[in-house]
């Protein structure tokens, strides 16, 4: 569904990320802390 919303990147919790499975196109931002989510969006 995001794919299909138009969006080519995903931040997400780094603990969880390795049972993803990634449309193709998208790329995951794998994140531990509040400050990489924000240092992310900038």
């Amino acid at each position: 569904e995001v794919r299909r919303l138009g969006f080519t990147k995903c931040l997400v919790p780094a603990r969880s990320s390795g049972k993803l499975i990634v449309p193709e196109g998208l790329t995951l931002i794998r994140i531990t802390t509040i400050r990489e989510a924000i240092a992310a969006l900038i």
